[in-house]
């Protein structure tokens, strides 16, 4: 019987060693290498329509050019304009600077190029223009003019 015994206890001392659980860790690190990008839309009609002006009528357009910029960069942003050119005689032209803009500290008149912002901040930036128009004495009466703005945003 003290055999029995003794023979019981090892059996339930091996048995009690092969049930404590063994554990182990493993370290995984996951990286990734981030590609710049970049993406410029226009929220609003590409097509900027004012009403019939005469000059010395300025005429306002609330809200009339949306644009918003996506970059995981900081990055400039800026503009190009052609002057305004009758659609029916393309000789016949007057200065892009009738145009105005403000997109929140006052109107600033159009070149034929400009900077918007340096270092602008990464992350989805909105911009909202209001536009003033002008026309000039020298515009041709009952005739229809088109401008063109190209706005870029080019990373740092």
């Amino acid at each position: 019987m003290k055999k029995a015994g003794i023979i019981l206890a090892v059996f339930i001392l091996v048995l009690s060693l092969s049930l404590v659980a063994m554990a182990d860790t493993v370290n995984v690190q996951v990286k990734v290498r981030v590609k710049p990008k970049l993406i410029i839309t226009l929220l609003t009609s590409p097509t900027v329509q004012f009403p019939d002006i005469a000059p010395e009528e300025t005429t306002e357009l609330a809200s009339a050019i949306q644009i918003q910029v996506k970059s995981n960069k900081s990055y400039t942003y800026s503009y190009t304009a052609t002057d305004f050119t009758n659609d029916a005689n393309p000789s016949d032209t007057f200065a892009i600077s009738y145009l105005e803009y403000d997109g929140g500290s006052g109107y600033t008149a159009y070149a034929n190029s400009g900077t918007l912002g340096t270092n602008e901040p990464s992350g989805v930036n909105n911009y909202t223009y209001n536009l003033r128009l002008d026309v000039p004495w020298t515009a041709t009466a009952d005739a229809t003019y088109t401008a063109s703005i190209t706005y870029s945003a080019v990373q740092n």
